[in-house]
């Protein structure tokens, strides 16, 4: 089983996929490959995880006297890491808001998963004291979720953050199928509150695509291929792109 991978060989954290040690699990015969079909649709190969931080980096630049606030997965501490970095890097403190965020990002940080400077930390209810050019916000919401931080902030009932003009919003994720409605709601209501919000090359995927399953089926060459992940259509694009690497048909 997969899980959600893609070959990424520039990884901010660890070390890259092992496709020497996929290919001798190959070699010793594979029964059935159960492999993500979240990216099936999308030709080609997904962009490392380390080319966000340049985009992060150029929106700090770029927005050095607004507030930033950042909505992305809080499992992605890879992500969260980035961000933190071009906090860092622009004297930024940073505040952690929603309950999966806090809980990952603390975790994380325990285990020493993630790196924050010491100092860099702060409460959200320490806000108050900072002016709007030394804070980052890193939050829940970036799916529209209508209870995460982010949508009860653009809804204006959060308890402790409101939106003003001039505050920068980066959503770093792409709307997972189903989500983009969703997604779009959280976006209007931030624009209508003068906010700027930045979705566009903020996120590179965590899910592989064509070329990257391809090769995944070449080193483990299963006698069975089971799609997983996605809705209905890519289950079935994925299983043209098996047949495609010489799974039959009857093992799909």
């Amino acid at each position: 089983h997969t899980g959600d991978f893609k070959v990424d060989f520039t990884p901010v954290f660890g070390t890259p996929i092992d496709l020497q040690r996929i290919g001798e699990i190959g070699k010793k015969g594979v029964l059935a490959l159960l492999c993500d079909s979240t990216n099936i649709e999308r030709p080609g190969y997904t962009m490392s995880e380390r080319t966000v931080g340049k985009t992060f980096d150029n929106i700090f630049a770029d927005y050095s006297r607004s507030r930033i606030i950042v909505a992305t997965f809080a499992s992605n501490v890879d992500r969260v890491q980035q961000i933190v970095n071009s906090a860092v890097k622009y004297k930024r403190k940073v505040v952690i808001e929603g309950r999966s965020m806090i809980n990952v990002v603390t975790t994380a940080a325990d285990i020493g998963y993630i790196n924050i400077p010491d100092n860099t930390l702060i409460d959200i209810e320490q806000m108050k004291n900072y002016t709007d050019d030394q804070i980052v916000m890193i939050m829940t919401g970036s799916q529209g979720e209508s209870m995460a931080a982010l949508s009860r902030i653009a809804a204006s009932i959060h308890k402790k953050v409101s939106i003003k003009p001039g505050d920068v919003v980066i959503l770093s994720s792409n709307p997972i199928p189903g989500n983009e409605k969703a997604v779009s709601k959280v976006i209007n209501e931030l624009s209508m509150k003068g906010a700027k919000v930045i979705y566009q090359d903020t996120h590179v995927s965590g899910h592989a695509c064509q070329e990257e399953v391809k090769l995944i089926y070449s080193l483990i060459k299963p006698q069975y291929a089971v799609p997983v992940h996605g809705e209905y259509r890519h289950l079935i694009r994925h299983a043209e792109i098996a047949e495609m690497m010489g799974i039959p048909k009857d093992n799909i």
